[in-house]
């Protein structure tokens, strides 16, 4: 099936420039529906790229092409190529490129960064019979397999290939691939007269150079031979002292191919001359194709071509094919692939006629348009396809854009909905909370008034638990003293008050006078919020050994209300050994508030 309706094939030979326009109507057949030809005179101090470009846009004007997929097809003439074979074991794709990109490195006098360059990996299988010695001494055939991989890669200076892509790329148009005329006129003597089974020599006389080729059961080999149509004129010029386009006038009006053995010379002197050059230099181009068949043979283990097909300009000097067929010894005649094709009523058919020879390659170039080829090695330059994949992939970048920029505003719309709705949420929840909080006052307001409340009530409740204290503090008191000790004194006691008596030196005591200005116990019992220490004065009577101050200290610190601590001062009366004054004080666990 057509892969693009219309395309543009352009044939850049050495001198002369093809174009031809095909269409693919349906997907089906291919149609030339427009076609070109041009013999290129370089202008003085013009450039190849320059002279290109000249006729190259003229002709476009002229034909009306209207194609913009280009497929370039280039003289082999700047190229190099090279079969080798590769190890048996073969490994990854990169691999195999790294190991064919040395082998090319090896055969191309110039850096592979200078060059553009590509390859075509071909499989070779077969089988043979050997005769094998069994154990009883007889022998059998045994067939045995074998395959193996070979590289074909062809090179050429980027400057030779860059002169021309330039020129199409700047015209607007888009390449589609970048081959060798010769490949392509491979691959269309392939599909329409090669068979499969048989070993064909394939020679494209060009201008400056020859292409031999031979497809040998899926193999290809192919060497550029530097030998062509323009050898015979420059020796007709150099034989004649003719200009060159003199000489290639007068080869093209009287040049032939002499006949070897007893034929008979023409009667001009000139034109005898011209065709034993001519024959000279086929004589040298035959050598040249003996030692390549030998080299295929030898090196490659080919098979000696059966059969001899002539295409390109040089080849059409008369008895070429005589020549060929009297040295190789095998059938010689002349590819045709125009039954590939069908041609328009538009086309000049008599200018396609009289440069059909040369012309074949633009049919094996739209090849590629209907199916895959037998070879396909594209010199297209680096910095092109690079552009092209990029091109290939703007859609896909283009899309991702959109797709980000969709995202973008499905986020964007998202999150404003979202965040309406958080505000929307944010003001229910503020109003809550300002309601809340108001509740809150409210409850605080309430909460300090029972708090108020309760402290006065805890107060009242603390006021009617200790109501009964300083009754019961009097009773265990009362119960602590002794029975010969009574009270006379008992008051409230400040926490650095001293004792109002004292011991003088020999141990007596004395009573010490009281100043006036101390508050009274009634005062102190008015002055004091609460009552921590009581004092107690009174007389003790001893009339035996008992230690009366002892009992109560005794009492004292297993009294619930007291603690167990005091302070006392004993006065003893001088007068009567048996009555003794005293002075405690004590100090109460908890305090007795007012």
């Amino acid at each position: 099936m057509a892969k693009e309706n219309k395309i543009l094939a352009i044939d850049v030979g050495n001198d002369s420039l093809k174009m031809a326009e095909f269409v693919f109507p349906d997907g089906a057949g291919i149609l030339m529906s427009n076609f070109l030809f041009r013999k290129v005179e370089r202008l003085e101090n013009e450039s190849e790229s320059s002279c290109f470009e000249r006729n190259y846009l003229e002709m476009l004007e002229e034909g009306g092409f209207t194609a913009t997929d280009v497929r370039l097809m280039l003289s082999s003439s700047n190229s190099f190529q090279r079969l080798s074979k590769l190890p048996p074991i073969l490994g990854s794709t990169s691999a195999v490129s790294r190991l064919i990109e040395f082998e090319a490195s090896q055969a191309v006098p110039y850096s592979m960064d200078e060059v553009e360059w590509g390859y075509q990996l071909l499989h070779h299988s077969w089988t043979d019979t050997r005769m094998e010695e069994m154990e009883d001494g007889s022998t059998e055939p045994v067939e045995q397999f074998h395959e193996e991989y070979e590289a074909l890669f062809v090179a050429m200076k980027e400057e030779d290939v860059v002169c021309f892509t330039d020129v199409i790329e700047g015209s607007g148009k888009k390449l589609l691939s970048v081959e060798l005329a010769p490949l392509a006129l491979f691959n269309a003597a392939i599909v329409s007269r090669i068979r499969p089974e048989e070993s064909t020599l394939l020679l494209d006389i060009g201008a400056r150079s020859s292409c031999l080729m031979i497809a040998d059961n899926r193999r290809i080999f192919m060497r550029n031979i530097p030998i062509g149509g323009d050898t015979v004129t420059a020796q007709i010029s150099k034989e004649f002292g003719f200009s060159t386009a003199e000489a290639e006038d007068y080869k093209r009006r009287h040049g032939f191919v002499a006949l070897g053995g007893a034929y008979d010379d023409p009667d001009s002197e000139l034109v005898a001359t011209i065709s034993k050059i001519a024959r000279n230099v086929m004589t040298r181009l035959h050598g040249e194709i003996s030692r390549s068949i030998s080299v295929w043979r030898a090196q490659h283990g080919g098979s000696a071509p059966v059969r001899m097909l002539l295409a390109g300009g040089g080849s059409t000097m008369q008895y070429t094919t005589d020549f060929f067929q009297e040295k190789l010894r095998m059938p010689v005649e002349y590819l045709n692939t125009f039954g590939l094709i069908s041609i328009s009523e538009n086309v000049n058919k008599n200018q396609l006629q009289n440069v059909a020879s040369m012309s074949q390659s633009l049919i094996g170039a739209a090849l590629h348009n209907v199916g895959t080829c037998p070879v396909d090695i594209s010199l297209l330059p680096k910095l092109i396809r690079k552009q092209y994949e990029l091109n290939a992939r703007k859609p896909y970048f283009y899309a991702s854009a959109v797709a980000l920029v969709s995202c973008m505003l499905i986020s964007v719309i998202g999150v404003s909905r979202v965040l309406s709705f958080e505000k929307k949420r944010v003001g229910e929840v503020e109003y809550k909370v300002s309601q809340a909080e108001k509740a809150v006052r409210k409850i605080r307001a309430v909460k300090g008034e029972l708090d108020s409340w309760q402290g006065k009530y805890e107060e009242s409740v603390q006021f009617l638990r200790d109501r009964d204290r300083y009754a019961k503090v009097m009773n265990e008191l009362q119960n602590m003293i002794p029975d010969r000790m009574w009270l006379v004194v008992m008051e409230p006691a400040r926490d650095n008050e001293e004792s109002s008596y004292t011991e003088d030196e020999s141990g007596s005591s004395q009573k010490v006078k009281v100043d006036p200005n101390l508050p009274t116990a009634p005062e102190k019992i008015n002055a004091m919020r609460e009552l921590k220490k009581i004092r107690l004065v009174g007389y003790a009577l001893k009339l035996d050994n008992r230690d009366l101050f002892q009992e109560f200290r005794s009492k004292i610190e297993k009294s619930v209300h007291f603690e167990p601590q005091i302070r006392t001062r004993q006065l003893i009366n001088a007068t009567n050994n048996n009555l003794t004054y005293f002075e405690i004080i004590i100090t109460l666990k908890e305090a007795l508030k007012k």
